[in-house]
């Protein structure tokens, strides 16, 4: 009698409400660039152009406010409880989930056709990130958001600094700026975050060896003390100024505080729609060599050990990502966020030019690499189980050396506590 009433109920339910609606696939984003919350709204534009295109696909968002956190706290805390179908994680954090057997291979929804189609749509110069021994980038992962360090440029306060900056000459343009006098002076300076991406950009094209390389750190070397050296000096004469985060930067910038700021990419949407000023962006101040190192993001697709993945959701996951990698996804994503575009098609598609077209031609040579920049790993290591560990030793150690009495001693410090990290098991 109660298995009938309960029957009758649930036939209620069903012809009052309708039927259950198919399982939708969970894509779960995360990006240091959501600094403003606009990265929410960028992820709803570009599901909402995919849905366009592809009315029948299910398709529900999980966003993540930062790539930095330790994955063992994000992703993986979500495994059994909702865990996500496809996600966007940081490129040197998802090899943490490949070594613990949590990630499903491309393969499990791209045929070997499709897969090798999407390669080779993809820029070449965007996909040189080193990922380890084992973690098998090509087998688990595509770029998915890709970025470097830009510089921003308030042109109104910095209107002759264009083309090819190192720090001599943006000293330099600072120093003749201030000697006009005016209400500006205090704003002719250079903001710089002091995140373990940015150090590793400053510190990539120094003279000597990369910071972390196979087995082994070189941080307490000639030319790291004498790139300390120089930014303590333009502290001191107020031309830089060193701040904790990129949030900050990015505040200090879009408030016209500061006449530049070191970034990223991601900020790019964002900076134009809070600056009420002209702005620019240019490749970074550099010392010896053009080099810059690589972030972002990449697809992969999770396994969750205790469920298996039915065919509608996995044909809905494949219409995805060939949509962004093959169709309209890649341009229409950097255009909304400022990304890089991630495919050769993307870079030239109309709905990515549209969005430079009105900007300064600097912008656009920025976006293509004009200046033809090695672009790097973050970390050239073998392994990366450690590296969130690691991240977080490079930027303690760059506020200690940049800001602390002791510049050598920090430096020596940072260099001993990535060297055991490197000798370290993995967790």
């Amino acid at each position: 009698m109660i298995r009938a009433v309960r029957l009758l109920h649930c036939l209620f339910a069903a012809a009052l409400f309708g039927a259950a609606p198919a399982h939708a696939f969970l894509l779960s984003y995360g990006s240091t660039g959501s600094m403003t919350g606009d990265h929410k709204k960028f992820m709803d534009e570009l599901v909402h152009s995919f849905r366009l295109e592809h009315p029948e696909v299910n398709i529900e968002v999980r966003e993540s406010t930062s790539y930095l956190k330790p994955i063992i706290e994000t992703m993986m805390s979500a495994i059994g409880d909702g865990s996500p179908d496809v996600a966007v994680v940081g490129l040197v954090e998802w090899p943490i989930l490949r070594q613990k057997d949590l990630l499903n291979p491309l393969s499990v929804v791209l045929s070997g056709d499709e897969l090798a189609r999407i390669r080779g749509a993809l820029r070449p110069e965007l996909t040189g990130q080193y990922y380890g021994k084992d973690a098998d980038g090509a087998k688990y992962a595509l770029p998915f958001n890709r970025a470097y360090p830009i510089l921003y440029v308030n042109a109104s306060l910095l209107p002759q600094l264009k083309g090819e900056v190192t720090w001599k000459s943006l000293a330099a343009a600072l120093e003749r700026e201030r000697a006009k006098g005016g209400d500006n002076v205090a704003k002719l300076k250079l903001t710089l975050p002091l995140e373990d991406w940015i150090w590793e950009y400053v510190l990539a094209n120094r003279r000597g060896q990369p910071t972390l390389a196979g087995t082994r750190a070189s941080l307490a070397d000639e030319a790291t003390r004498d790139v300390v050296k120089t930014l303590r000096e333009l502290r001191a004469k107020g031309l830089v100024d060193f701040v904790p985060t990129m949030q900050e930067a990015y505040t200090d910038f879009t408030q016209g505080t500061t006449a530049g700021a070191v970034l990223s990419f991601s900020s790019y949407t964002s900076v134009g729609l809070r600056a009420d000023f002209k702005f620019r962006i240019l490749m970074p101040p550099r010392f010896e060599r053009k080099e810059t190192i690589l972030g972002g993001g990449d697809l992969v697709l999770p396994r969750d050990p205790k469920r298996s993945m039915d065919t509608k959701t996995r044909e809905d996951m494949r219409a995805f990502v060939k949509w962004f990698y093959l169709g309209k996804g890649a341009a229409v994503w950097s255009k909304l966020v400022g990304y890089l575009p991630v495919t050769k098609a993307a870079a030239g598609d109309g709905v990515f030019r549209a969005k430079l077209a009105t900007r300064p031609p600097e912008d656009k040579a920025v976006y293509l690499n004009a200046g033809r920049w090695r672009i790097g790993s973050f970390y050239r290591l073998d392994r990366l189980c450690n590296v969130v560990k690691a991240r977080k030793a490079m930027g303690d150690g760059a506020r200690e050396a940049l800001l602390g009495p002791e510049p050598d001693n920090a430096l020596a410090h940072t260099e001993a506590q990535l060297n055991v990290l490197l000798l370290l098991g993995c967790d």
